[in-house]
């Protein structure tokens, strides 16, 4: 005979309320943990973007202030000694465009050979080359032989630069043009970097008590009193244009009347 126990056992479980109560908890919880993950998410891609920004910024200011630095510059003559030819009167001509969203830049290459003017007549790719003994400058068309022997274009036999001693620099002459296309910042015909939303320059003419004034466009025999120049630009990130990041530098000009 079975004989059943005096007290029957109870099992247990989760009532449909508490069941409800889990699930609800834990879908707080997996939403917050999911909320974390895309903030952190979103701040490295924020970041990202920031120091793409940040390194295309650094790129296109240092190629601005080294031209801008290097404007009417002329060798080892002293910038004030002034040289006119092919259209350009230096130092003044060392900015020779200067409005608000452009700037053109002209200057000397280091010298790249010690050469009078008397060498042999060649033919070649004609470049702008400035020569000088330290105390006088030509600036002229000319054509290059080799890596050391430039001709005057005008004449192949130089007669038309005398008076320099075969101890002579001489420069290749630069001419570095900035401006926006699109949103692409153009050294000349290059493309240095993209994402720019905005540029602008701001020239300064400081007077002879130290007094700054700024323009934002300049012309004519003014270009040559231009001190400082003032960068501003914009970049925008193309991944999110809620990123966007301005960054400003004033230039102070080194060879200038």
């Amino acid at each position: 005979m079975i004989r059943s126990p005096a007290f029957a056992s109870h099992q247990s479980g989760l009532s449909l309320i508490e069941l409800m109560v889990a699930v609800v908890l834990s879908s707080v919880l997996l939403l917050g943990v999911v909320e974390v993950f895309n903030n952190s998410s979103r701040t490295d891609r924020t970041g990202a973007a920031l120091a793409d920004l940040q390194d295309d910024a650094r790129v296109a200011m240092e190629f601005l202030k080294r031209d801008i630095r290097r404007s009417g510059y002329l060798g080892c003559a002293d910038p004030q000694t002034g040289v006119s030819g092919n259209n350009f009167d230096f130092p003044e001509d060392g900015i020779s465009t200067a409005t608000a969203n452009s700037i053109t830049l002209n200057y000397a290459a280091p010298a790249f050979a010690t050469v009078g003017p008397s060498a042999t007549a060649s033919t070649g790719t004609s470049k702008k080359y400035l020569l000088t003994d330290c105390q006088s400058v030509a600036l002229f068309d000319g054509e290059l032989e080799g890596t050391d022997k430039v001709r005057s274009k005008n004449d192949a036999n130089d007669n038309s630069i005398t008076g320099y001693p075969a101890t002579s620099n001489l420069h290749e002459f630069l001419t570095a043009a900035y401006s926006i296309s699109g949103t692409e910042l153009r050294r000349n015909s290059d493309a240095l970097i993209g994402n720019v939303s905005a540029l602008s320059f701001s020239y300064g003419i400081t007077d002879d008590t130290g007094l700054t004034t700024w323009f934002s466009t300049l012309s004519g025999a003014q270009l040559g009193d231009i001190s400082q120049v003032i960068i501003n630009m914009t970049l925008t990130s193309t991944t999110d244009s809620a990123i966007s990041k301005n960054f400003t530098t004033t230039v102070q000009l080194r060879n200038h009347l």
